[in-house]
């Protein structure tokens, strides 16, 4: 009983969204959340595929993604007592989900636009895998399991700080959506390790970071993950422009 009540306890710290827990420390498990489902799925997919340069980009990219959906709902199941509705897993109310796809598909291909104006080569993991895999792994398994892990587990539990953001031309970014964005963005960094050019990786955190914001502002409006998984879609639909046109 005391282990339960200890269980409890720290579930009632974590989710609460009043003034006892102040703003640094609501963004800070938020952070550590996201370091320990990144750590995690990373490790995890190094143990079963190994760390052999010769794996299969595929197959690494599936293990890595698979434990990361599968953290995010334990952890959205257990944060939300047995609820997913308010981490956004629910249809969305009327939302012009196709104005949401011309969106990530014009910001990622930007991406590959971007880069052959500065010079980069836009080649990354990705390219190494054939169309197919790339449509199953990349375009649709990797955008629903990241936007599970950004859009639904971290930006819901950052909601309660929604009174705060930036507003632009009359839109208002919430900080859930900012912080959600940024965090999406700073994943991008570990193309590095795969020796992609520096400068393509920072064209990339840049527009991933736009493509956040968006998958991010229309999951707030919609309450529904669909709408930024959609996005999330053709972003890399778009980023892959130049892999898909040559083949």
């Amino acid at each position: 009983m005391q282990t339960r009540r200890h269980q409890i306890s720290i579930r009632s710290m974590i989710c609460h969204s009043g003034g006892e827990l102040r703003l640094p420390l609501k963004l800070f498990i938020a952070v550590l959340l996201w370091i320990l489902v990144l750590m995690v799925s990373s490790a995890l997919a190094m143990l079963v595929v190994g760390q052999s340069e010769g794996a299969p980009t595929w197959q690494v990219g599936l293990v890595t993604h698979t434990v990361m959906l599968l953290m995010s709902l334990l952890l959205m199941l257990w944060l939300g007592r047995g609820s997913l509705k308010s981490y956004g897993v629910t249809k969305p109310d009327s939302f012009r989900l196709l104005f949401c796809a011309g969106w990530g598909l014009v910001l990622g291909a930007g991406v590959t636009i971007t880069a052959a104006l500065i010079g980069g080569q836009a080649a990354l993991p990705d390219s190494r895998m054939s169309m197919l895999q790339q449509i199953l792994f990349v375009w649709i398994w990797a955008s629903i399991c990241e936007e599970f892990f950004l859009r639904g587990l971290i930006q819901s539990y950052l909601q309660p700080l929604a009174s705060r953001g930036i507003n632009i031309r009359n839109i208002k970014f919430t900080l859930p959506v900012i912080v959600s964005a940024l965090l999406f963005g700073l994943m991008h960094l570990g193309l590095l390790s795969t020796g992609a050019q520096p400068v393509v990786v920072l064209v990339v955190v840049v527009f991933a970071f736009g493509i956040g914001i968006a998958a991010g502002y229309y999951r707030e409006r919609s309450l529904s993950l669909i709408p930024a998984v959609l996005v999330h879609v053709f972003g890399n639909i778009g980023g892959s422009l130049a892999e898909w046109l040559s083949w």
